[in-house]
Formats: C-alpha cells, sequence, structure tokens
C-alpha cells in the first residue's frame, strides 16, 4: 500500500500528524511515483490509458482523490474514458507538504508532469478544481507532448478573479461557523502546520502566468464556474476569459465555488463529456498510407502531391528493408528503389498504391532521359509535373509530366543545370499560364555540396528555362528543399529547410517583383530537430490563412503544423499532430486541405529503431481564423 511506504519513508519529527486515508473506489487501481526530489505522489487509474485519451484530474487545494469518486460526477462521465487522479504534495496520501520552494504553481505543474511521463500516454487531458485547475492552465502554458485539451473547474486565471467576479457577500456568524465546519470537513485527511498552510495560499496568489497563457493557448479550453445563483453573471472580462472559439464557458447554475459536489457533481461532468466529445471529434486522426513487410516507404516530400478536385496523389519512394545502425536509414541501399504513388478520391479516407506505366525510378539508377520536344500544357485538366535527381554527384536532374491525373507519367526529359554544379530536384512550383511556370529548386554550391535554393522560369511549355535568380546568399552549411505559393501575381512566399552547425530550422524568404530579388521574411520555426532537420510544405487553405507542416527530429519525434493569418509575416503556435515517433527517420510532409475544412499530411514514420518505414496520413482541424 501507498501509506505503508509513505509511514517508512518519512521521519517521525517533520510533521506531527500523517495524513490518513479516506474513502477510495474499487475501480480505480491505487499507484504511486517518487518525484525526483524524493517526495511521493500517490494517484489513481481507472481503464487502460493505452485504448483511449485519459483525463489526468488534480483536486482542489486540501483536496484528495475522493473529489472525483463522486458517484454521480463518475455516471456523468463515459465510461470508457480513462481518468487518472493525482494528489498533490502532502494531500491525500502524497507526502510531505511542500517546502516554501516547493509550494508553487510552477512545482505543482512539473509533479503532474512527472507521471504523465512516467505513464507515457499517446494523447491524454489535463482537468482541476480551484488550485488544481491552476495547475492545469500551467501545464497546459507548457505545451508537453500528446496534450489535447484542458479543463479549469473554477480556475482562476489570476487570484484577482476572485475579488473581482464574486466580490465577498456578507454572512451571518451561523454561516460562517457553517463554512468553517464544511472547510474542516473538506481538508479532513490533511494536518498541516499554519506556515505550511500559508505557503499554499501564497502559490496561488502569487502565480501570474495565468493570463499570458489563456491568451495564447494552443489547446482547447473548457471552463466552469458556479453562478453563485446570481442574476447577473461576470463577463469573460471578470474571469480573465478571452474571447476566442477555443476557449469555452460553461456555468453551472446555482452552483457555488465547489461544483465537483452534489448537486452539481453531474451537471459538471455533462459539461465535460461534450466537451471530450468536441475534442475527439476534432483531434487528429492517424492512418497507414503504405506499409509493407520487407519494404522501406519513404520521403513524400522528394517527389510531390497534386490535387484536382476530389483526387489527390502523392508520390513516394519504396525501397527494401534492411537494419541499419540507428542513426541511418533502415534500408538496403544496393537493391533498388522505385517509384510508388497514392491515389485518395475521398479526402484521404481510403487509399490505393500504384506503379503508372512511365514512372520510373530515377536515383542511382540508369537512366537516358529524352529531351522534351513539344511545348506542355499547363492548363490542361489534368496536368502534373515532377522533378527528379539522379544522385549528389553528377547533377543530372529529370523532369516527368502527366495530363491524365498520373495514371501515366511521360519521362524522364532533360532538365538544364542552369548554370550551377548540379540540380539536386524536388517537385515545387507555380503556373503563371498555359506555357508559363516558375520552378523552385536546389542547386549545389560553388564546392558542389548541398546546397542552395534557386527559382527559373519557363515561358515555352518546358521546352527551354532560364535561370532566375538564387534565394538567399550561398550558406555555409545548407539551404534546401523551398515550398512556394504565389501570394499575388508579383509576389512569392518560400519557405527553405536550413541546416548550420548552431542548428536546424525553417527559413521564410519573399520577393515582390516575381523571383527578381529576395528578401529575409522571418524564422516560422526555430528549431525543427536532429541534426539536419526537416523540409516544410506550404499551402493556402481556403479562409486565405497559409499552413506550414514539417517533421521534428529530436524527442518528442513526430509531425507538427503552424498556421498564418498575415500571410507568413507571423506564425501562431506550433501545432503538434503527433508526437510518437521512435527515431528521427521521419517526415518530409505534402499536405492538402479537403472539402470539410481539414487538412491531410501526409508523410514517412516509424514506429520502431530497426522497423520498416511506412508512408502514414494524419487528418486534421486547423480551426478557424
Amino acid at each position: 500500500m501507498v501509506a505503508a511506504v509513505v509511514t517508512a519513508c518519512l521521519p517521525a519529527a517533520e510533521h506531527r500528524v500523517m495524513p490518513r486515508a479516506t474513502l477510495d473506489h474499487p475501480d480505480f487501481a491505487i499507484r504511486s511515483h517518487v518525484l525526483v526530489d524524493g517526495a511521493l505522489l500517490a494517484y489513481y487509474v481507472r481503464g487502460d490509458i493505452r485504448q483511449r485519451a485519459p483525463l489526468v484530474l488534480v483536486p482542489e487545494t486540501h483536496g484528495d482523490r475522493t473529489q472525483y469518486f463522486e458517484r454521480s460526477f463518475l455516471a456523468g462521465l463515459p465510461a470508457d474514458l480513462p481518468l487518472v487522479v493525482i494528489e498533490s504534495r502532502g494531500q491525500g496520501r502524497s507526502w510531505p507538504p511542500p517546502t516554501a520552494a516547493q509550494a508553487t504553481i510552477e512545482r505543482y505543474a512539473g509533479d503532474v508532469l512527472e507521471v504523465v511521463t512516467h505513464l507515457r500516454p499517446t494523447a491524454w487531458y489535463v482537468g482541476g478544481h480551484s488550485l488544481g485547475g491552476m495547475i492545469a492552465l500551467e501545464i497546459a502554458g507548457r505545451r508537453p507532448a500528446g496534450l489535447r485539451g484542458v479543463i479549469a473547474l473554477e480556475g482562476w486565471v489570476h487570484s484577482r478573479v476572485q475579488r473581482e467576479a464574486f466580490p465577498a457577500v456578507a454572512r451571518s456568524a451561523a454561516q460562517q461557523a457553517e463554512a468553517r465546519a464544511q472547510r474542516e470537513e473538506r481538508y479532513r485527511s490533511q494536518r498541516w502546520t499554519a506556515e505550511e498552510h500559508a505557503q499554499l495560499v501564497r502559490a496561488w496568489t502569487s502565480w501570474t502566468r495565468g493570463e499570458e497563457i489563456v491568451r495564447d493557448l494552443a489547446y482547447p479550453l473548457l471552463s466552469v464556474w458556479g453562478d453563485r445563483g446570481l442574476s447577473a453573471r461576470p463577463g469573460r472580462e471578470k474571469l480573465l476569459l478571452p474571447e476566442r472559439p477555443g476557449v469555452q464557458l460553461a456555468w453551472i447554475p446555482g452552483a457555488d465555488h465547489y461544483v465537483t459536489d452534489p448537486p452539481h457533481a453531474a451537471a459538471v461532468a455533462a459539461e465535460i463529456s461534450r466537451f471530450l466529445a468536441r475534442v475527439e471529434a476534432a483531434s487528429p486522426v492517424h492512418q497507414v498510407v503504405y506499409r509493407e513487410p520487407g519494404r522501406f516507404g519513404g520521403w513524400p516530400a522528394n517527389h510531390g502531391l497534386w490535387t484536382w478536385d476530389d483526387e489527390v496523389v502523392v508520390g513516394f519512394t519504396a525501397a527494401w528493408h534492411k537494419p541499419q545502425d540507428a542513426e541511418r536509414h533502415q534500408m538496403d541501399r544496393v537493391k533498388p528503389r522505385e517509384q510508388y504513388q497514392a491515389r485518395t478520391r475521398d479526402g484521404g479516407r481510403t487509399w490505393t498504391i500504384e506503379s503508372p506505366p512511365g514512372l520510373i525510378p530515377v536515383e542511382n539508377a540508369p537512366v537516358t532521359p529524352q529531351p522534351l520536344r513539344e511545348a506542355l500544357d499547363f492548363s490542361r485538366p489534368g496536368f502534373g509535373l515532377m522533378v527528379r535527381f539522379h544522385n549528389k554527384d553528377d547533377g543530372a536532374a529529370f523532369l516527368f509530366f502527366t495530363y491524365d491525373r498520373g495514371r501515366t507519367w511521360s519521362g524522364p526529359h532533360e532538365f538544364p543545370k542552369l548554370g550551377t554544379p548540379a540540380i539536386l530536384a524536388r517537385t515545387d512550383y507555380v503556373v503563371h499560364g498555359p506555357r508559363e511556370m516558375t520552378i523552385f529548386l536546389t542547386a549545389a554550391k560553388t564546392d558542389r555540396k548541398e546546397g542552395r535554393p534557386l527559382c527559373a522560369r519557363t515561358t515555352d511549355g518546358g521546352l527551354t528555362w532560364q535561370f532566375v535568380s538564387f534565394i538567399g546568399p550561398e550558406p555555409t552549411g545548407f539551404v534546401i528543399m523551398p515550398s512556394t505559393l504565389a501570394l499575388d501575381h508579383s509576389t512569392f512566399l518560400t519557405l527553405v529547410r536550413v541546416k548550420e552547425d548552431t542548428g536546424a530550422w525553417i527559413d521564410a524568404w519573399l520577393s515582390r517583383d516575381r523571383g527578381a530579388t529576395w528578401q529575409p521574411h522571418g524564422r516560422p520555426v526555430a528549431n525543427t530537430g536532429g541534426t539536419s532537420g526537416n523540409p516544410p510544405h506550404l499551402i493556402r487553405l481556403r479562409d486565405g490563412r497559409l499552413c506550414l507542416t514539417y517533421g521534428f527530429r529530436s524527442p518528442p519525434m513526430g509531425i507538427r503544423a503552424r498556421l498564418s493569418s498575415d500571410q507568413g509575416t507571423t506564425w501562431g503556435p506550433e501545432i503538434v499532430l503527433r508526437d510518437d515517433g521512435v527515431t528521427h527517420d521521419l517526415g518530409y510532409p505534402r499536405s492538402f486541405q479537403r472539402a470539410d475544412g481539414r487538412v491531410v499530411t501526409v508523410y514517412y514514420y516509424n514506429d520502431g529503431v530497426h522497423t520498416e518505414r511506412f508512408i502514414a496520413a494524419t487528418t486534421w482541424d486547423p480551426g478557424v481564423p
């Protein structure tokens, strides 16, 4: 039992009375976790956190597990919802109470995160009442891996909410005595010193991060309040809750601060259940697009993605799987690679894998390109273009095109080096008219190492190409794999993958003269992880916002996104689409928006150091501006 462990570990002279256990619940397993500083936290688990995202609950000041064991509260939550109740330092079976240095919202939040890290849920929610709600907000402000949403039950964004939103009401002596009796009953499991009580009061009154956290919150928030029977409820400005789509305010009629007590617990559980259902409906959905035993699926960004109405095709490499050193691609570099593509006609809900005629492999394979003898018509309804390169040494690049939505491809056709040592071509272009296109590529640097981005243009349907400009100066490391949008007739925004000795990131460049000159336009992603980073993909959503997706190659490894509402001048908070990658070998995404507004991001992924790499897709909701 946890209590026995606590008794054995605690010096007898530190506290006058040990906390005693209160009620338990047969559906909850009793567990404990020793924090890095030696304190012990007790927590209680119901259900399988591997089958569904759990709700992690933190009790109020001097509260314990019994706050959430209330029968009507549990009955109002989904029966299959896993729950984790974590008792804070000195509360319930957790011991000892915090020292003066430990009595902070920040430390309490770190304690909860330490337990969650130990449990390792793929996705989870955090909620709490009163002090627990403030702890939940602090956790959300740290943007931990896998967090989907936050629930604050009378969780004050700042201590002044108490006096400004709910000013004190004069009470009779009998009412005050009853309040004291209720408070003593609520704190029955704790026997703290007066100074320890005072420390805890200072913890929540001195916390100042709440307003900033809620303003910049990256997750949906449910904020629940008892209306105290008031005829006029406080406005959002008094509660310090911004008017944002992701911040939901719910009132419990007739309830006071203790909203989880009967008879209001059922109504609170109903609000939580509705909130979870909405968030779950909008949460990312992951699926496998291509995975074959003994095969390696990789690098959609090297090939391209093409959309024609409701039909979408994305290319990728199919190689042969072979275990290698953990830092290398788990593939056989001797056996030949193949170029495959995946097609969907229903917005990414189902996919078919194809190896169409004419789409031959070019990487490290004997290839005899043919000159393009007839001008291409870029306005044909089923048109698509792909550019690929042979290897990093010979500088040869090739062009493929389709007029039938990728069912057949013509190629490879010759593509010029544009006066550079080598062209390391991946697919990125903007069509201006039936015969005019600007293409964005990576060239080898003067030392023949990768690389430096550039743009080129054709005005005769691809028969000839003219170098337009380099995008930025030649780097010390590399700047590669541009992803570009035309913001208007003469303005291009391109994002590039950057690696230098100081790290890896994504930079933005802007041209207002159709690519003739370029100016730096910020750094949308300051860190893409690992030693070499990951390429960006940039699309425009139908509401006008820009959407950037990319892989992240440091723990927690996975796929991420950011959104911009001002044409790439600034970018919103990082959106973690998934962070369950086991190793850095992932990413290279391509994305599209489907008819219902959700975005589908396709990438390559892994679930083990030496397992097959596979092509996956995540469908996610970018929300509203």
